[in-house]
C-alpha cells in the first residue's frame, strides 16, 4: 500500500510532534507499506533523519524546495495541493 503523509511542520526538530510524525511513517513503513512523508523545506541543518531519530524501518522523506518557511493562510493551501500532485 502506498501512504502520503503530509505535514507541515519542520524535521528534524527537537519538538514532540515532529517526532511523532517519524515514528507513525516508520511504524507504517514496518509492515511493508510504501510510505512517503512530505515537508516543506525548512529544515535548520543537514542532519539525517535516520540517525537523528534513530530509525530502523526507512521510509521516503520529500521536500518541497518552494516552501522555504511554515505555509500559514492560502500557502497552506496551496501546499496541500502541491503535496497531493507529489505523492
Amino acid at each position: 500500500m502506498k501512504i502520503s503523509y503530509i505535514s507541515n511542520s519542520s524535521c528534524p526538530s527537537q519538538l514532540p510532534s515532529s517526532l511523532q510524525i517519524v515514528k507513525t511513517c516508520e511504524y507504517l513503513s514496518k509492515y511493508g507499506n510504501k510510505v512517503f512523508l512530505i515537508l516543506p523545506n525548512t529544515a535548520g541543518f543537514n542532519d539525517k533523519i535516520s540517525n537523528f531519530y534513530d530509525i530502523k524501518y526507512r521510509f521516503k522523506l520529500i521536500r518541497l524546495s518552494k516552501f522555504k518557511k511554515f505555509p500559514i493562510g492560502l500557502n497552506y493551501y496551496l501546499f496541500s495541493l502541491i503535496s497531493f500532485f507529489e505523492s
